[in-house]
């Protein structure tokens, strides 16, 4: 990948909703290690961009361009399977599971018995957490015993 090149790529964005127009020729380059920030009056169009960015609304028309290719985002999946996630606000966590759990909720791996790969989950949880400086007592807390601070960082 080229440093240079943007990690992110939309061009010509357009969303309808019916005969609604939420998002008009919106284009947008994100190049690595940098930081975005999406300001705007309410009704503007923010959370359908997000959920554009992230699968969960295909666009009407325009292209999303990952790491220099052509992607179709056609529902959350796919996203994710680009790597990309989504914190809402509301943050979706599942209060009486552990973190590791709720890091894996819809995705869970199963080992080679068709079992949940407990292990994996536990050690890629771990991995995950000091990667992103995420101060929890351990993989296995449960969520309803973290801070608001240490939910988000989990979500």
């Amino acid at each position: 990948m080229n440093a240079s090149a943007p990690i992110l790529q939309l061009q010509d964005i357009r969303k309808n909703f019916g005969g609604l127009t939420a998002i008009e020729n919106f284009s947008l380059e994100v190049f690595p290690g940098e930081i975005v920030a999406l300001v705007g009056d309410n009704g503007a169009g923010k959370s359908t961009l997000v959920k554009i960015i992230s699968g969960v609304h295909p666009p009407s028309s325009g292209t999303i361009t990952i790491e220099g290719k052509p992607v179709t985002m056609s529902n959350a999946t796919m996203g994710r399977a680009h790597g990309i996630e989504v914190v809402y606000q509301d943050l979706a966590l599942a209060d009486q599971q552990t973190v590791y759990m709720n890091m894996f909720l819809g995705r869970e791996p199963l080992n080679r018995f068709g079992l949940l790969d407990r292990r994996r989950m536990i050690d890629e949880t771990e991995k995950l957490v000091k990667e992103l400086d995420v101060r929890i007592p351990s993989a296995h807390a449960t969520i309803r015993d973290l801070s608001g601070g240490q939910r988000q960082g989990v979500a």
